[in-house]
């Protein structure tokens, strides 16, 4: 009997998977092709081995994120409105696919220099400068947006990675309010 055809976002998917679960570093060709039921040839169809396709993955889901998050960011109404949606954005999408969040998450680190997100749509760069115009408008107080943003992203990511690796039970959209409340408390102090 022949074997089914296996879809690229099987394939893909089945990386992800494993890669959030296990870390990129513990994760073969032959773990992927044995999720995504599939034989080890059809991935090199498609990416020339285990770290094309781990950075391939994160590059496209970041910049998903990414783009969805600048909409937030840079779109209408005050700075304080969307530092609350910029949390709701980043919460929703946790909650939308925690699987692909949590790769994110816990492989940024993983990369060796030359694998980099588009400065438009990389949500760190995109923080960054909206703590800079912020600042510039004089809607936060602060002498160093930098120090600032990297303390948002304190308070944003660290509840998320709890949640990712089971230590925070519920949905992270409820606890919005309350990380909104702690980041604005930051960018006005």
């Amino acid at each position: 009997m022949a074997r089914p055809t296996v879809k690229l976002d099987d394939i893909e998917r089945a990386a992800i998977k494993l890669f959030a679960s296990r870390g990129i570093g513990h994760v073969t060709i032959k773990d992927i092709a044995r999720e995504a039921q599939c034989a080890e040839g059809a991935l090199y169809c498609h990416y020339t081995g285990k770290d094309d396709l781990a950075s391939t993955l994160f590059i496209r889901e970041v910049s998903k994120f990414g783009s969805r998050l600048k909409t937030v960011l840079c779109g209408p109404g005050s700075f304080d409105d969307r530092v609350r949606r910029g949390v709701g954005t980043f919460y929703a999408y946790f909650d939308d696919d925690p699987v692909a969040f949590s790769f994110v998450l816990l492989s940024q680190h993983n990369f060796p220099d030359g694998v980099d997100v588009d400065p438009e749509v990389n949500p760190v760069s995109l923080l960054i400068r909206f703590v800079e115009e912020g600042t510039k408008a004089g809607a936060f107080v602060t002498a160093d947006p930098l120090f600032k943003a990297s303390m948002v992203l304190g308070l944003v990511l660290q509840p998320a990675t709890m949640m990712a690796t089971g230590r925070l039970d519920g949905s992270m959209e409820q606890r919005a309010d309350e990380v909104t409340k702690a980041c604005l408390g930051v960018l006005h102090s």
